[in-house]
């Protein structure tokens, strides 16, 4: 789990000057804000309890043990599930491709290491010989 978290903060880091991933990673934090902001006030949960819901709503985990009372509510949180779904997914697999680029215990490369590029680079040497072009006698 310690490498999950440290893979995690390691991906964030080196995709913090990404301004994609900056966009992401607010849009993020808005989503996530602003439900917990709504449930607070419109469903009168605690900010924690509120902050659980919104967290849980949005990676579809969906415990059972909240949800919303009022009209408005359940208005909102359909609208709430299908946009901030797939702001979450993108920034989870955004993170997890950055995650897999590299051992927990090796740094982040923005480029292919030159041996690899060379060895991709080398004319490939078959064990037969190259065929012989004969020129014709026309």
């Amino acid at each position: 789990m310690a490498f999950l978290i440290f893979g995690m903060l390691r991906a964030t880091w080196a995709l913090r000057r990404e301004p994609q991933f900056v966009s992401l990673a607010l849009l993020t934090v808005i989503a996530i804000a602003s439900g917990t902001a709504f449930y607070s006030l419109v469903e009168g949960l605690r900010f924690v309890d509120a902050l659980y819901f919104s967290v849980v709503t949005l990676t579809t985990v969906g415990y059972g043990d909240f949800a919303p009372q009022t009209d408005v509510g359940k208005l909102f949180t359909a609208l709430y599930v299908l946009v901030g779904i797939g702001i979450l997914l993108t920034f989870v697999t955004t993170l997890a491709a950055k995650m897999s680029q590299a051992s927990p215990l090796h740094p982040f490369t923005s480029q292919p290491s030159e041996a690899v590029s060379n060895r991709a680079a080398a004319p490939c040497r078959s064990s037969r010989p190259a065929p012989v072009r004969r020129e014709s006698s026309r």
